[in-house]
């Protein structure tokens, strides 16, 4: 991302970093985003198996811009 774009998750808004999440025990995937604040991963969705960790939504700011994009990095 750059400095026109942010990431935050989805359920409670928060500014979120493309770093894994500090203290994951779960079993599978570690989640490759975070919470900025705290390094916890996103908060919790319910998907076909179970719950995950949400994907990031993706701001993009500009002249003229207002665009949202779920869950990818906007290409330009």
């Amino acid at each position: 991302m750059d400095e026109l774009s942010y990431a935050s998750c989805p359920e409670c808004g928060e500014h979120a970093v493309a770093v894994p999440p500090r203290n994951w025990i779960a079993p599978g995937e570690v989640p490759g985003w975070t919470h900025a604040s705290d390094g916890t991963a996103l908060c919790p969705v319910v998907a076909a198996e179970g719950y995950r960790p949400a994907e990031p939504v993706t701001h993009l700011n500009g002249p003229g811009v207002v665009l949202v994009i779920r869950g990818r990095e906007a290409t330009r």
